[in-house]
């Protein structure tokens, strides 16, 4: 959002200047009124302009240029009194996130505590700062503003205080009391709306006398957290940590509200730091770093520990992240969880999104039906109780063009850019956008920008490959990506990526080879998925599969997924190359797979390959098993716990429903994959599949949408997989006649 006028804070934060009352008189006001004064219908004085003297020195100036000077300087003194004097009582412009502490009330035996009067207000002041969501005003800025409203140190009535706060710029009032009985205090306090007075919230905290510094952190950490607008309902879990960790995760909230991704997660994972043990800070690592590609994993365990600390609400939306934790869940869990998580909390922005995004991304791949269009109603009812929610307006693009909903498209977009105008993300948005609606003028001034890049090419390409959108020149966002990344973790994510973007489009030789990424074996059984599913090498497949083999009889042990994936790529390897004894081994190794007592869960993906491996091969040997094994294997598929599972276990059910006539079975079997994140190498045969599934089975416009989505893609692939792209082209144009002869 392109900044208004102001200053920036020492923090980052935007920091609007205007003037207090009485106290300076408005700049504007002030300039307008020099202008009028210097340059006036009849001047007071004519100067004439000569020209420079051929002296190497500056003459002086004459007595007459003096007295100029002079009255100008008088005249600007003049200005500004008048100015100061037209201006004094009037109001500062009110700002939502300014609060006025006023003086408290002092009710107590004890003398000694009627200091706190006006040392609430410095107290207050202090601890409330530090957020980006509240910012006190200067205390002496309030106290001077009170004190002459009351005529002195006298407290002020409700509505003149509320005033008050509305004259010095403060569109919230901390107004409150402090009683004292005996060896125990009672401090109280009421946030204000400036002007009006309605009442945004009430706090009371009671103690001994001695632990008024402990009292005074627990007022100000809640009213801190309602005033950044926190629900009473977090307060426990808000107000047991300390101040240091509460304004790091206050901040890194009014972050994640307004799209600062990388911020707010950079502030989350301080407010953890401070302390271990703050539940919602790490669900808050969480929730900003699904958009920044970082493992979150220790962060949500880290909740899940200190999870009795969380209200019902916040422990709903940690579910939504961990459906059964700490057993294994799959996709299909993750829509139930959020769905509780809705109903938990029906009024929150954040619930309505996360509904959305489960039922968006994972709605097509567990076959949840009009996945896309209740995902459109979730968003909408997550923009209906807050219109900025930076996390719902980044769909709204995607979700109004999977619709063809083009007033929905364009107006997501303006409402992102109302929010997120220079982000990565935003010009991402522009591009999708300009490419859907045929603008390559705008598309290709969207791919030039250098503010694109930061959040990765992933954004645009992981958008465009989902949908029928012109990918032209979306390659150099990689070579521009490669070329600023810093560090080898950088350069191996970038590369990985790369790789799988042009394989998907069918120039494998153009990206870089598949980076090395955890052990050598997990390498090597991408590889060879790769040349399975997705068109890859299958001369270096043949050579990762041989050194494969020489693992077999050993079943993985611990936590090394990379042997399971590896176990599972040679068995299939084995299955198309008729080798069926090297399935039998792999499937046995994923079968007798042993993971640690407390990670258990960690091993289902080992017995969901050796399912797969086993379905396959009892119905290519017709055993009595085949029917109770492919039941079993729609019946994971369904609720899968990976996208990589899914990603070849589909294929596998289509072409097993398929070899038994069961034609609808195995069009919906790969019509369920997972939308917008579409990087596996099998995407387009998933399209060709189900282009020429949809055919068979008289859905002539799914087969062509499918096709054309297809060879989109594949418009200009290698030579090897042209005769490929040129067979799909030849059933397009085939399907296409025979609708236009049929009457």
């Amino acid at each position: 959002m392109v900044p208004q006028a102001g200053q920036w804070d020492a923090s980052g934060h935007l920091e609007a200047k205007s003037a207090t009352s009485g106290d300076l008189p408005n700049v504007h006001e002030v300039l307008r009124l020099l202008e009028a004064a210097t340059t006036p219908p009849q001047p007071i004085a004519t100067v004439r302009v000569e020209p420079p003297r051929e002296t190497a020195f500056p003459a002086p100036p004459s007595h007459r240029r003096r007295w100029i000077v002079i009255g100008g300087v008088v005249v600007l003194a003049l200005v500004v009194s008048v100015v100061w004097l037209t201006n004094r009582g009037k109001a500062a412009r009110v700002e939502r996130n300014v609060v006025a502490v006023a003086p408290f009330r002092v009710s107590a035996a004890d003398s000694s505590l009627a200091y706190l009067r006006e040392g609430m207000v410095d107290l207050l002041a202090a601890k409330l700062s530090g957020t980006a969501e509240l910012r006190p005003t200067d205390p002496r800025t309030l106290l001077s503003a009170w004190r002459r409203a009351a005529g002195g140190e006298r407290d002020l009535p409700e509505t003149r205080a509320v005033e008050v706060a509305a004259r010095v710029g403060a569109g919230r009032l901390v107004e409150g009391e402090v009683v004292g009985s005996g060896r125990r205090l009672s401090v109280s306090a009421r946030i204000l709306a400036a002007p009006g007075g309605a009442v945004r919230a009430r706090v009371v905290v009671e103690g001994i006398a001695d632990s008024l510094t402990q009292l005074v952190d627990r007022l100000a950490a809640s009213l801190l957290a309602l005033g950044s607008g926190e629900g009473e309902q977090r307060l426990a879990g808000l107000t047991s940590t300390s101040l240091p960790a509460l304004r790091a995760y206050l901040d890194g909230q009014a972050l994640l509200r307004r799209g600062a991704f990388e911020d707010a997660k950079n502030r989350f994972e301080e407010a953890l730091r401070l302390d271990s043990t703050f539940a919602l800070a790490g669900l808050g690592v969480a929730r900003a770093g699904e958009w920044t590609g970082i493992d979150f994993g220790p962060a949500l365990a880290a909740a899940w520990r200190r999870r009795d600390r969380l209200s019902p609400r916040d422990r709903a939306h940690l579910e939504a992240y961990l459906p059964r934790f700490p057993g294994g869940f799959g996709r299909r869990d993750y829509i139930e969880a959020s769905e509780r998580f809705v109903q938990v909390a029906p009024d929150s922005p954040e619930a309505w999104y996360a509904l959305g995004d489960v039922l968006f991304h994972l709605g097509p791949l567990v076959g949840v039906p009009d996945a896309h269009r209740r995902a459109a109603a979730a968003f909408d009812r997550s923009l209906a109780l807050d219109s900025s929610y930076a996390p719902t307006l980044q769909h709204l693009t995607d979700i109004g063009a999977q619709l063809g909903d083009t007033a929905r498209l364009r107006g997501g977009l303006e409402l992102m850019l109302r929010v997120d105008s220079i982000s990565g993300r935003a010009e991402a948005n522009r591009w999708f956008v300009a490419s859907l609606l045929g603008d390559t003028a705008g598309a290709r001034r969207a791919l030039a920008t250098d503010s694109i890049l930061y959040g990765g090419p992933w954004w645009v390409v992981i958008s465009g490959l989902d949908l029928a959108v012109d990918l032209s020149g979306t390659e150099s966002l990689f070579q521009r990506e490669q070329a600023k990344s810093v560090t080898a973790e950088d350069r191996t994510a970038i590369e990985t990526v790369w790789h799988q973007y042009e394989l998907i489009r069918g120039q494998p030789s153009r990206g870089p080879a598949l980076p090395s990424r955890g052990s050598g074996s997990e390498r090597r059984g991408t590889l060879v998925l790769e040349a399975l599913f997705g068109d890859g090498d299958s001369a270096e497949a043949a050579g990762s599969a041989r050194e494969l083999e020489r693992g077999l009889g050993s079943p993985p042990v611990g936590r090394d997924i990379g042997a399971v994936l590896a176990r599972y790529a040679v068995g299939q390897y084995g299955l198309a190359h008729h080798q069926p004894g090297l399935a039998h081994r792999a499937a046995a190794d994923l079968r007798n797979a042993r993971f640690p007592a407390d990670s258990a869960w960690q091993g289902e993906p080992a017995r969901h390959y050796a399912l797969l491996l086993e379905a396959q091969l009892a119905a290519h040997t017709g055993a009595s098993s085949a029917d109770e094994a492919l039941r079993q294997l729609d019946s994971m598929l369904a609720n899968p716990l990976s996208s990589e599972f899914a990603c070849s276990g589909n294929l596998i059910s289509a072409r097993l429903h398929e070899e038994r006539g069961e034609l609808p079975a195995a069009l919906a079997a790969v019509r369920r994959r997972l939308f917008g994140n579409a990087f596996f190498p099998a995407y387009v045969r998933y399209l060709r599949e189900e282009g020429r599934l949809a055919a068979l089975t008289g859905d002539r416009e799914g087969a062509a949408k499918a096709y054309r989505h297809y060879l989109l893609l594949r418009e200009d692939p290698e030579a090897r997989l042209r005769p490929q792209r040129d067979s799909v082209r030849a059933e397009l144009d085939a399907l296409l006649r025979e609708s236009t002869d049929k009457p």
